[in-house]
């Protein structure tokens, strides 16, 4: 059940990289690093959060985090965003099952909202 509930995911990512910041050169070309970068961020999160899963939506938002950090950081400030977004409830939720998951641990080092979001979170 899981595997399929993953693959389903991996192939709405694979999808969703080509259409995000095309424009973007970082992003322009299929397959290229930053796009593999943004698979690997992506799927890492549907395997991580199986009960979120991959949303649309969510590749903008990783590919924006992907342009200024690497995968790993990415990854680590996708996931304290969207735990932000849980916490706080905003109008721009991604999904309605995002809003109502609660996480009960984030990752023991520097990616908290506080560390991603400067000036934002306090």
């Amino acid at each position: 059940m899981r595997a399929r509930l993953v693959s389903r995911d991996i192939k709405q990512i694979d999808l969703d990289i080509n259409r995000t910041y095309r424009d973007h050169l970082a992003f322009r070309r299929r397959y290229d690093l930053k796009q593999q970068s943004l698979f690997n961020v992506l799927a890492a999160y549907a395997m991580y959060n199986t009960e979120v899963g991959y949303c649309q939506g969510m590749s903008q938002i990783a590919a924006l985090f992907l342009m200024y950090m690497d995968e790993e950081d990415a990854f680590w400030c996708l996931h304290a965003l969207l735990n932000l977004w849980i916490q706080q409830p905003h109008p721009l939720v991604l999904n309605k099952k995002v809003a109502a998951l609660v996480f009960s641990s984030m990752r023991p080092s520097s990616a908290s909202p506080s560390s991603c979001f400067p000036g934002i979170v306090r």
